[in-house]
């Protein structure tokens, strides 16, 4: 079954053989040596606005004034921080993408 559709659950398997869901994580899992794997969606890059673009000119020229103006304590005035950017996707969950795989297959 889970070679024709490696998205089917163990609940499904279990169901539709009429074995027990634990047997049925047994044999896939110990005896197929399947595990459970996810995709994830990488996020698209998106083109900074003219706005965006000229902000981070100011910053730059700002902090390049202030390690001009005193260079010994430049460094230790900057708080560092990662700039994320978060996209939504109604293409599948997480839970949908989940697929059956041999453990030694690779992942994407």
């Amino acid at each position: 079954m889970l070679k024709e559709d490696r998205h089917l659950t163990i609940q499904h398997v279990a169901e539709t053989t009429d074995i027990h869901a634990t047997t049925v994580y047994r044999i896939v899992s110990d005896d197929l040596g399947m595990k459970v794997s996810a995709r994830w969606v990488p996020r698209m890059l998106l083109l900074l606005t003219d706005e965006q673009k000229q902000n981070r000119v100011s910053v730059c020229t700002d902090l390049l004034c202030h390690l001009q103006a005193q260079p010994q304590i430049f460094l230790n005035r900057i708080v560092m921080q990662d700039e994320t950017w978060v996209h939504h996707f109604d293409l599948e969950t997480k839970r949908q993408s989940m697929v059956w795989k041999h453990a030694s297959s690779h992942t994407r």
